[in-house]
């Protein structure tokens, strides 16, 4: 498990993969940081070609939080590497869909279907 807060664990479901399951908020600021820092580390120990967000506890997401999220996205694009996103909530799902973020980010059921 990872001691950070925005991070509770870190998975490799496959080869390739990298499986990051979130805390239960995702409000931007000192944790996009953190996250970003994270994101960064994982891209150059791991080198997978697919991240995948886990959002299963994700309870609380507010505009920064979301901002965080393309963030990472344009980031591992960048570096031509996917992010896929899974489990959000039907409050975290209807709060990316009124953005049209739905969109921009990848978005799967679950993690078979990211596989």
């Amino acid at each position: 498990m990872i001691e950070n807060k925005i991070i509770l664990e870190k998975l490799s479901p496959k080869k390739g993969f990298i499986q990051l399951i979130l805390n239960k908020s995702l409000l931007g600021g000192s944790d996009a940081i953190e996250f970003q820092k994270e994101l960064n580390m994982i891209l150059n120990s791991d080198n997978p070609e697919v991240v995948i967000l886990d959002l299963s506890k994700v309870e609380q997401i507010n505009s920064s939080g979301l901002g965080m999220l393309v963030a990472s996205n344009s980031n591992l694009l960048k570096n031509k590497k996917k992010l896929v996103l899974i489990n959000l909530s039907a409050k975290v799902q209807e709060l990316v869909k009124m953005t049209h973020l739905d969109k921009v980010l990848n978005i799967s059921q679950n993690i078979d279907s990211a596989l």
